[in-house]
């Protein structure tokens, strides 16, 4: 297995304690023009938001308690709202993995689309895989933009004063993708990738794993492979494009890209890299 590994330095502490504190929202009003929505389930609000032909626009979605999710994590397909989550936190399971989404991205929020997701803690208690079947291989998918926050961010979008922390030593993000199926892959804790967009005062101390897979379920080699995969890993997004990420501290981590042919040596790409892996 080819890998390439980028650790991430440790930070200064008291600045990521101070980071998190700050996290816990002072009195925060939504515009008189914006309802609010509290939510108490995000099982219900990945629901509510499968069902809602505005994906949120206009509406300030505000999470009253925390929350612990196990197993399949249900998404939230695409979002243009404003999602608070008021200094609360998601703590995500050990093994848990993403429900099979056909958007080009996959996190709880597939595509975050000129909307807001702010004020949100995540903790992971051990390894938070993009999906489960086969070895955790994402297959016949056309996702290609995988995030824990955020599949991706477009259109003026904004993450800001976030955390992704772990409970556990082992705490990762792992996406394994098929080569066959797609020849661009970019992974991120914040977001996959992020278009004309923000990502602003958030920490991270989680590691990070990108791997491109070929192998049958037999063990032997699939033959389609394509040649020229790529695998974009870093601790904040994939990649970036024509976006910001500003005043972000991440606490130790490391960025793990890896693919298991060594066929594929003259055209695969493998970058890794603590912010952003791909810039422009």
């Amino acid at each position: 297995m080819k890998n390439v590994e980028r650790r991430i330095h440790p930070a200064p502490l008291l600045l990521a304690l101070a980071l998190l504190l700050a996290l816990i929202p002072v009195g925060m009003h939504a515009f008189a023009s914006e309802p609010v929505v509290e939510v108490n389930s995000w099982t219900d609000f990945s629901t509510a938001m499968a069902n809602d032909s505005t994906a949120g626009a206009g509406t300030v979605y505000q999470l009253q308690k925390d929350l612990t999710l196990s197993g399949m994590i249900p998404i939230v397909s695409s979002f243009k709202g404003t999602f608070d989550g008021m200094g609360h936190t998601i703590s995500i399971e050990k093994g848990s993995y993403f429900a099979t989404s056909t958007d080009a991205g996959l996190g709880l929020f597939c595509e975050v689309s000129g909307g807001t997701v702010k004020n949100l803690i995540i903790s992971m208690n051990g390894t938070l895989y993009a999906g489960v079947n086969q070895r955790n291989l994402m297959e016949n998918v056309a996702n290609e933009h995988y995030g824990v926050i955020a599949g991706r961010l477009i259109g003026g979008a904004t993450i800001s004063r976030c955390a992704i922390y772990r409970t556990a030593q082992d705490a990762a993000f792992w996406v394994t993708v098929d080569n066959n199926k797609r020849d661009d892959a970019y992974v991120g804790l914040f977001c996959g990738a992020a278009f004309e967009s923000t990502i602003d005062q958030c920490y991270a101390d989680v590691s990070v794993t990108g791997c491109r897979d070929n192998a049958l379920p037999d063990g032997t080699q699939d033959a389609s492979v394509r040649s020229d995969a790529t695998m974009s890993a870093a601790m904040v997004t994939g990649a970036l494009v024509k976006s910001t990420v500003s005043n972000c501290c991440l606490y130790y981590g490391e960025v793990n890209v890896q693919h298991n042919d060594p066929t594929l040596n003259s055209g695969y790409s493998a970058v890794a890299a603590p912010v952003a892996a791909t810039a422009s």
